[in-house]
């Protein structure tokens, strides 16, 4: 349970976007799993540092492991999470899939740069199942260089809104930071939003483009 708190506490660090810890404990066990037994790679020093940061960060803040208490009989890493604060009852069932699997992808891809210090193109790299393309959503991720990343759930059926999540490290070499967030067309759209941006500034805030709206 406390490699659970570990990581639910480093994404924290990690970004300026809260989200729920339980959609990402199947993932965080599995790779975390992976460092305990030595079959993650990268410089040495990284992993340890960052979960000696994380370890102090949980304990100093109060963090505790009830979020993450789950039994394998009641859970399924693969499945999609309870419904969030934004899943009003009138949101299609689809749409609330695609929300939930492609905010899977975002979070997998900060948990892969943190380890590996790049982001990957490849689905299957996150260790969060088989890709849910299905008749109502097709999920891609593009990389534009190696300080963002871009993932979209277009809708394969007219009446669908479509996805961006932007995945931005930020932060001076050295300290970076990883930052999402996921945006929504405003209408129903078999073209998924374009690549959000980050704000003037040293905030650095990210931002859903025109005709699209973000969401938790």
């Amino acid at each position: 349970m406390l490699w659970h708190c570990i990581v639910e506490a480093e994404m924290k660090v990690h970004s300026n976007h809260t989200y729920p810890s339980l959609d990402f404990c199947g993932f965080a066990s599995r790779q975390l799993q992976k460092f305990k037994h030595g079959k993650i790679t990268g410089k040495p020093h990284q992993p340890i540092a960052h979960m000696a940061l994380v370890l102090v960060t949980c304990l100093s803040t109060g963090l505790t492991l009830s979020a993450c208490q789950t039994s394998a009989s009641n859970s399924n890493p693969n499945s999609p999470a309870t419904s969030q604060a934004d899943a009003t009852p009138q949101e299609n069932p689809a749409e609330a899939g695609a929300r939930e699997f492609i905010g899977t992808i975002s979070k997998g891809q900060q948990a892969y740069q943190l380890e590996n210090r790049t982001f990957t193109s490849k689905i299957d790299d996150l260790g969060i199942g088989e890709t849910k393309s299905n008749d109502s959503y097709e999920y891609q991720i593009s990389l534009s260089d190696e300080t963002k990343a871009q993932v979209t759930a277009t809708a394969k059926k007219p009446g669908l809104k479509s996805y961006t999540a932007g995945i931005f490290v930020v932060g001076q070499k050295g300290n970076e930071l990883t930052i999402r967030i996921l945006c929504r067309t405003d209408k129903p759209s078999q073209t998924p939003p374009k690549m959000p941006t980050l704000s003037e500034g040293q905030a650095k805030n990210p931002q859903c483009p025109t005709d699209s709206s973000e969401v938790i």
